[in-house]
């Protein structure tokens, strides 16, 4: 079975196509091909593997130069050793288009600690949402380590950075649509944090 992309869904850059293609005993191989249309006559092979795959990533397909908005099928084709074949087929479209930069950020502070940050919402109807930089580290991000975007996408074109330390902190947004195609950033704003208690020198 195909997890990853989903049927219907739209697909940019390089796609990792996640599945499953594996049997209890007796596997021998599976395929992955992609194919245009939504009733392919020839198929492309990405990837033809002997090993089984649970949840995992089944091929990569890199979408770049292909038509826009175009329709592929990808099969995913899974073979035991008496000869039993199994298939599976999802059909995408092909967004390789970014969404427009965002415009108008704004940062200023809220009490004294706190970061209030607003900015114009996209037009773009495939939106899927806006990724705040502070520092060219994901704001929101609680592990730096966590390659994802998708737990950090904001739906909102506003957001509160908490309890900032003294510092001088430089923030970008970046609109993501559904394909995962990022926007350049957004022209910087910066805000300075500072509580720190004035001192007199005698």
């Amino acid at each position: 079975q195909i997890n990853k992309p989903a049927n219907n869904s739209s697909v940019g850059g390089l796609v990792s196509i996640e599945g499953s293609a594996y049997a209890v005993k007796n596997f021998r191989a599976y395929q992955v091909s992609v194919g245009a249309g939504l009733a392919p006559t020839t198929w492309s092979e990405l990837r033809n593997s002997a090993q089984p795959v649970q949840g995992d990533v089944l091929a990569t397909w890199p979408t770049a130069g292909l038509p826009e908005s175009a329709i592929y099928t990808i099969r995913l084709t899974a073979q035991d050793i008496e000869g039993g074949v199994s298939d599976a087929q999802v059909s995408v479209s092909i967004d390789n288009l970014a969404p427009a930069k965002p415009l108008g950020l704004q940062a200023q502070l809220s009490g004294s600690q706190d970061v209030s940050l607003k900015w114009a919402a996209n037009s773009e109807p495939d939106l899927a949402g806006y990724l705040l930089y502070r520092d060219g580290q994901l704001a929101n991000q609680i592990d730096p380590s966590d390659n994802s975007i998708a737990p950090y996408l904001l739906s909102a074109t506003n957001y509160v950075d908490k309890a900032r330390p003294d510092g001088t902190f430089v923030y970008t947004v970046v609109a993501v649509d559904k394909a995962n195609n990022q926007s350049i950033a957004s022209d910087p704003a910066s805000v300075r944090v500072d509580n720190r208690a004035p001192q007199a020198v005698i």
